[in-house]
């Protein structure tokens, strides 16, 4: 997908005056309930209905997913930000299909041939499925964002010219606000899809992290070489910036509301490093690794922090000390990021890495994006068996790396965007300009 990278470099004099662009939110064909409850106080741990319980929603409590303090973030939503939660396990509660089929598809209207979907989506609490589109103009592609709900158009936004993949996702806060940043600036979208309010983020056309929601409603977005803190109403309050090279788009916050991030080595350096910082933007450690990162970060259940560099899977604990550190060779791909499953961390389904043992395993016959896991072990995928075939499917494997079921998709687009789980287990990503919701009947 690195053409839209390009796209969006041919097209930096149309991104001059991006805070002036003319914000297209096109009336939805069926209006959203803006009521939101206040949000609970999280204890840390996201508590999933137990399997079997007299609720029957479909989620099972094999173990707890440590999401740190998520009162600021809409936990009712089934997915409510990139990765799941903040800690970035990229697990949901709710255990797998068993018999899945296509349930729907939603095909992005457009004309543009190389218009598609892209980025992991967001599920709002009422089943809307969030997520990117990239739509080709004269000269331009511009960023969308549409939502889709029982395969059909919900609302769509458009943000402006030239910013096209350049947001690694979204975030919805506790009163259903969702928030994403792209490129330049940073945005606040009501429920409803109308903008609520945007800010200036970086000169540059970096790629921007999905931006992460402190537990008084701040608002963290990195990209470039800094971070920065937003209130409520798009005001900065914060910054930090990298004593390295740029910041790879992925944040994440420990349980303790520590703010994670990972920064590539300086041009002719050969050390990236992993900075945490508290909620206000102070440095509190620097954690320096060979090469670069090579994928997004994820916090485990000991608050330790699991990456991958250019060459090996590495572990830091929570103060910035390095304790594992496990060859695996790289990944054949542009942005992974690991998925926490029981035991396990899923890096794009090439490596699998043993939270226990601390030995990563190779995963065969797999060419696919990122995944995402259930909480009954599961790991969903999309796959292609070999470059060179034109079938597609969504596939889900046991932490043996058994099939558990393969569902074929009529798509043959290259670009997979990563999935998202809804409450009932239903598997949602788009692939090309299809969007598909994968799940029992």
């Amino acid at each position: 997908m690195r053409w839209l990278y390009v796209s969006c470099a041919l097209s930096l004099c149309g991104c001059e005056s991006i805070l002036g662009a003319d914000f297209d939110g096109r009336r939805r064909t069926d209006e959203l309930d803006a009521s939101v409850p206040d949000a609970a106080i999280s204890d840390g741990e996201t508590d999933a209905i137990a399997a079997g319980d007299a609720e029957g929603d479909g989620r099972v409590s094999t173990t707890s997913i440590p999401c740190g303090d998520t009162r600021a973030l809409d936990m009712q939503a089934p997915w409510p930000t990139f990765g799941y939660c903040q800690t970035r396990p990229g697990r949901s509660p709710a255990k797998a299909p068993k018999k899945p089929t296509i349930r729907w598809r939603y095909l992005l209207e457009s004309s543009g041939l190389s218009d598609r979907f892209y980025g992991q989506p967001v599920i709002t609490r009422d089943g809307t499925v969030v997520l990117f589109a990239a739509v080709q103009t004269q000269t331009f592609f511009d960023a969308e964002v549409i939502a889709v709900r029982d395969g059909k158009l919900q609302w769509r936004t458009g943000l402006g010219q030239g910013l096209v993949q350049l947001s690694s996702g979204f975030a919805i806060g506790a009163d259903g606000a969702i928030y994403t940043a792209l490129g330049s600036i940073v945005v606040a979208l009501e429920p409803s899809g109308k903008v609520r309010w945007s800010a200036p983020f970086q000169s540059s056309f970096e790629s921007a992290s999905a931006p992460l929601i402190l537990p008084d409603g701040s608002v963290v977005v990195a990209g470039g070489s800094c971070l920065k803190i937003y209130d409520k109403d798009g005001s900065i309050t914060g910054s930090a910036c990298s004593e390295d090279g740029t910041f790879f788009p992925s944040l994440a916050l420990t349980p303790a509301s520590q703010i994670i991030a990972l920064a590539n080595a300086k041009a002719n350096a050969t050390q990236g490093a992993l900075y945490t910082y508290s909620a206000t933007g102070q440095k509190i450690a620097r954690t320096p690794f060979s090469l670069n990162p090579e994928s997004g970060v994820a916090i485990g259940a000991n608050s330790e922090a699991i990456f991958m560099s250019t060459t090996s899977v590495l572990e830091v604990a929570n103060g910035g000390i390095v304790t594992g550190q496990v060859p695996a060779g790289s990944l054949h791909m542009d942005f992974g990021h690991p998925v926490l499953t029981l035991d396990r961390a899923w890096f794009a389904t090439e490596f699998s890495y043993d939270l226990k043992a601390h030995t990563v395993a190779k995963i065969s016959n797999h060419n696919s994006g990122m995944g995402v896991a259930f909480g009954d072990g599961l790991f969903a995928f999309p796959m292609r068996r070999d470059p060179n075939e034109e079938s597609r499917s969504m596939r889900c494997i046991r932490q043996d790396q058994t099939e558990a079921w393969t569902v074929p998709l009529d798509f043959t687009s290259d670009d997979p965007s990563a999935p998202a789980i809804g409450a009932d287990g239903t598997v949602y990503m788009a692939w090309g300009k299809t969007l598909y919701a994968v799940g029992d009947l």
